[in-house]
């Protein structure tokens, strides 16, 4: 038997002066990306994880029971408004923050 997990309330504040976008990611263990999204908007300071925006689901569905039982959401801010690959993300970020779950 196992509970339903509860989505964590993702909020934020006093990005960087630059940031013209957020990009938000969740990886389960070390290097698996569950979900990723581009492009929220820079008035943004929270996001309900609990509904399906678009194409991404931010339930808990998507991890693998079988694999690590540590999650990582990174937000960054984004010196661009629009961007389209992790290299542009690389080279345009101005800033991260990172909250590590357990589940």
């Amino acid at each position: 038997y196992h509970e339903p997990l509860k989505n964590p309330a993702l909020s934020w504040e006093n990005p960087p002066a630059k940031t013209k976008s957020f990009v938000l990611l969740m990886k389960q263990g070390e290097d698996k990306v569950r979900w990723l999204v581009l492009n929220l908007d820079s008035k943004s300071r929270s996001i309900d994880t609990s509904e399906k925006k678009g194409e991404v689901d931010f339930s808990y569905s998507g991890i693998d029971p079988d694999g690590p039982k540590n999650l990582e959401f990174m937000l960054f801010a984004v010196k661009k408004e629009k961007i389209s690959s992790a290299k542009e993300l690389k080279e345009e970020a101005c800033g991260v923050a990172t909250l590590k779950v357990n589940v």
